[in-house]
Order: C-alpha cells, then sequence, then structure tokens
C-alpha cells in the first residue's frame, strides 16, 4: 500500500492517494470535508482506487512530512505554498 508495484496500482498507493489529496486542498477543508469529497470523487470514477480513512490519514502524513499540507490554528487542512 505504500509504493506502486506490480500488485498495488498507483492510484491505490500513499504517492498516488497523496496526489489525490493534494489536488482536493484547493481551499482549506477540515478533514472530515476532505474524506467526504474524496469519497464523492471515487464514486464518480474520476481517480479509480478504494480509499478508506486509514490511507487518507497516512496520505496526510505523508504530505505533512514533506511540508506540502499544514494545519491551521481552527484544525483546518491547507496546501503549503
Amino acid at each position: 500500500m505504500l509504493l506502486p508495484d506490480k500488485h498495488i496500482r498507483i492510484s491505490e498507493s500513499v504517492l498516488g492517494i497523496a496526489g489525490l489529496v493534494l489536488q482536493s486542498l484547493k481551499t482549506s477543508k477540515s478533514f472530515d470535508q476532505l474524506v467526504a469529497k474524496i469519497s464523492k470523487d471515487q464514486s464518480e470514477q474520476s481517480w479509480p482506487g478504494d480509499y478508506s480513512v486509514e490511507s487518507i490519514a497516512l496520505a496526510l502524513c505523508f504530505l505533512h512530512s514533506i511540508e506540502a499540507v499544514d494545519v491551521t490554528n481552527n484544525g483546518d487542512l491547507v496546501k503549503c505554498d
């Protein structure tokens, strides 16, 4: 699940989900709003894959560690410039 290989599609890896998270964070969102947006996109098949809350949280941890996403004082997630 962490990295794409011949058994894991890139859209289901942490790197792929991180890209989806960055795409979904055009404006600041709470974690619940982000999960709802990704679930809606998943149901529309705009990004193929099966995403759990845990995989989205893992992608957010990865993005925060590379300083691509930050958390505001009120708990919203924002994309760093």
